[in-house]
């Protein structure tokens, strides 16, 4: 991994407290997906939004290896990928990291789709291609409101 941006920003959604004035908490994401304009985009929204370490995997298997080597907050994994397909590899990130909120990208399935691929187990929620920012920046808002909770 190469050096990673560090951003804070009151209007963050990771910010703590309603003033801004604490510092933001530690955030941090894996991004899995083999197109690199995909994984360049998601840097970019996921960097603005205040997320201090974002780390990149070219396919499942990477993703697997970052995500039992790191604990992340938030992990984006496109469902097809080479090597390892992001189905895959949530199967086996849910071995090593059962808690690990996970959020597919896809251009090929629906909810319901992917809900019955990965048997029936609900995830963090889907991201489809092409990619709306205002989808991927209310599920990641709703992850940190989930990691605040937990």
């Amino acid at each position: 991994m190469g050096d990673h941006e560090h951003r804070h920003s009151a209007g963050s959604p990771f910010a703590t407290g309603d003033s801004g004035a604490k510092p933001a908490r530690s955030v941090t994401a894996l991004v899995a997906d083999d197109e690199p304009a995909i994984r360049d985009l998601l840097n970019t929204v996921l960097a603005g939004m205040g997320v201090d370490r974002i780390d990149n995997a070219q396919n499942g298997l990477e993703a697997c290896e970052l995500c039992r080597d790191n604990e992340y907050d938030i992990v984006f994994l496109d469902v097809s990928m080479p090597v390892l397909s992001g189905l895959d590899a949530y199967r086996r990130i849910r071995e090593i990291r059962p808690s690990m909120r996970i959020v597919f990208i896809t251009g090929l399935y629906q909810d319901e789709e992917l809900v019955e691929k990965i048997g029936g187990e609900r995830t963090c929620g889907y991201i489809k291609k092409p990619f709306n920012i205002a989808d991927i920046r209310a599920i990641v808002s709703r992850v940190a409101r989930q990691s605040d909770n937990t």
